[in-house]
């Protein structure tokens, strides 16, 4: 037990030291600046390669269709008829509920615009009736300054009374003396 605990450290101890070097190096390499020319020589064997590559790749896929080839109908890639029937009713029914959704937009935004109006409308009303009877009251107030206040009144009244007492001792004194 002891020597596979051993054991397990010293690699442990390796693999740090490893990963250790293997940072070193990869900040070294980090820090040297890539290779910016490459000679024609590297550039055409890479070209020439790639066009290899890509020929060749071309020849396994021409044979893969000698030995198998897809066959297939000549209606291949149409969509068949049942479909297309589907998707004309599913299509029709879609244009349906979008007309549908419209008028009710439409709908809706008529019901706002005459509820709007009917409220601007009753406001005017209102607006109207407020200054009426404000007008009233200030022809009523008009009116009531121009009349005599209470003790006025008493007042007048009180000397028509006496007025009336002097005539009648008056005609009294006249059908005397007569």
């Amino acid at each position: 037990m002891r020597a596979v605990r051993e054991r397990s450290k010293a690699n442990l101890a390796a693999r740090v030291k490893e990963e250790a070097t293997r940072r070193t190096v990869d900040r070294a390499a980090a820090k040297s600046p890539p290779p910016t020319t490459v000679s024609p020589r590297v550039e055409d064997d890479l070209r020439r390669y790639k066009e290899l590559g890509e020929t060749r790749k071309e020849l396994v896929e021409a044979r893969v269709r000698a030995r198998a080839p897809v066959r297939r109908h000549e209606g291949f890639g149409e969509t068949p008829a049942y479909l297309r029937r589907r998707k004309a009713e599913l299509l029709a029914e879609m244009n349906e509920n979008m007309e549908r959704a419209l008028a009710e937009i439409e709908r809706r935004r008529v019901e706002r615009a005459l509820e709007r109006q009917t409220l601007e409308d009753e406001r005017a009303r209102r607006a109207r009736e407020a200054a009426k009877r404000r007008q009233a009251l200030r022809a009523r107030a008009e009116i009531d300054a121009d009349k005599a206040t209470p003790i006025e009144r008493r007042r007048h009244a009180l000397e028509l009374e006496r007025t009336r007492e002097l005539f009648a001792r008056a005609r009294v004194r006249a059908y005397e003396c007569i």
